[in-house]
């Protein structure tokens, strides 16, 4: 595989993993751990950037079928585990916080904009967006991506250079307060889910019983995952250092309003155009990939109800708009305790999955060498001719008969 394509791949996971929480989430910290961000950095980079390629190593290595990896816990569990991830990443909270992320910072230059009417349009334009989903990893990792990161990048660097107004209180437990957040983002969940939109990309994936094959697998992936933790790591650590650098300008500002309060505060009247670019187009990406992935998967699932997919792709956006009226902190606050709960069984879960898949070809192969090695061998071929001749005795004596 070409190395264009590698870098476009994980240009399309960081731009579809990257949503409403990734830029909430590293603002918050910064704002809240001050001069001990890099202890909390490294926390959320645990949970945030290492987490999600360890998922996305173990779907790819389950031919990009999550639901095939949870299957792992027993089909009852793994069905349940599978619905429940589909309802966190999908409508029940991810798809919301894009939307009211979208909200808070279109707010900010429109004032008197309504929330049900932003809601609903909002929901339009990613069901547009979603009806057509096989466009998305290759315009998203190659277009979408590389715009976010250089606006990203813009804000980050400005932000750096400037003098800043940090706080002077900061958390106690930095690295813990990391974690949760890193756990907030529910990008371990997400990374299951978009593996199977980016498989139509990655055919090699199928590789059966080859160990060749599979080694070549494992290495496409790391590289890939790198290359979309890499990104994912830096935009983390551009956000906090800048939140922690102007941690006081931030300090009452509520979570959905973060960047465009920075930008504002940093860019002067041209903060509004950044931060509302980065955010219409995380938000959008995220909200269309997460969409149609659902909308797929409850296809699927209800497929003896004959529905076609733009209904329940209907009822996806329907259900997130409706979601959306909770608020950012209200969602985050709901969620939370679930999260914490699938987190360690997911982890677990892909590990020893990745571990069986690493070790079972190897022991398929040798079982396959020893079993040739007996049926190749002479006294089995005796074995056989012996067989063969009493039987071809017994059919002359039933013929004869």
């Amino acid at each position: 595989m070409k190395r264009e394509t590698i870098v476009s791949l994980g240009l399309a996971m960081f731009t579809m993993l990257f949503g409403a929480g990734n830029i909430v989430f590293p603002l918050v910290l910064g704002r809240h751990c001050g001069g001990h961000i890099w202890l909390a950095l490294l926390g959320f980079a645990l949970t945030a950037v290492l987490l999600p390629i360890l998922g996305f190593v173990a779907t790819v290595l389950c031919g990009g079928d999550f639901s095939r990896l949870l299957k792992y816990l027993g089909d009852i569990p793994g069905a349940a585990m599978v619905f429940l991830i589909m309802l966190l990443i999908g409508p029940l909270c991810a798809i919301p916080r894009c939307i009211l992320l979208s909200y808070g910072t279109l707010r900010s230059i429109i004032p008197s904009m309504n929330m049900v009417a932003f809601s609903s349009v909002a929901s339009v334009v990613v069901f547009v967006g979603a009806y057509w989903p096989a466009l998305i990893v290759k315009a998203f990792g190659r277009f979408f991506g590389p715009l976010k990161l250089a606006m990203i990048g813009f804000l980050v660097f400005k932000c750096l250079t400037l003098p800043g107004a940090p706080a002077v209180e900061a958390v106690s437990h930095p690295f813990i307060e990391g974690l949760v957040a890193g756990y907030e983002t529910m990008d371990l969940l997400a990374a299951l889910v978009i593996t199977g939109l980016m498989s139509i990309s990655m055919p090699w994936i199928i590789y059966g019983d080859d160990r060749t094959a599979l080694n070549g697998i494992v290495k496409k992936t790391v590289q890939i995952g790198c290359i979309g933790g890499l990104a994912l790591s830096l935009v983390y650590a551009g956000f906090a250092l800048s939140a922690a650098r102007f941690a006081s300008v931030l300090a009452s500002i509520g979570s959905d309003e973060l960047l465009t309060v920075l930008a504002v505060h940093v860019l002067g009247g041209h903060g509004h155009i950044v931060a509302t670019t980065i955010v219409l187009v995380t938000c959008l990406t995220t909200a269309v990939v997460l969409s149609a992935a659902v909308a797929r998967y409850l296809e699927h699932m209800f497929r003896q109800y004959e529905w076609p997919y733009g209904r329940y792709l209907l009822v996806t956006c329907l259900l997130a708009t409706g979601m959306s009226f909770a608020g950012f902190d209200g969602l985050t606050r709901a969620v939370e305790p679930v999260v914490l709960i699938l987190y360690p069984v997911v982890i677990l879960l892909a590990c020893a999955v990745i571990g069986l898949k690493l070790r079972v070809p190897r022991a398929k192969r040798d079982e396959r060498h020893v079993v040739d090695r007996f049926f190749g061998s002479e006294r089995h071929h005796e074995v056989q001719q012996r067989v063969a001749a009493a039987r071809r005795a017994a059919m002359q004596s039933n013929q004869r008969q």
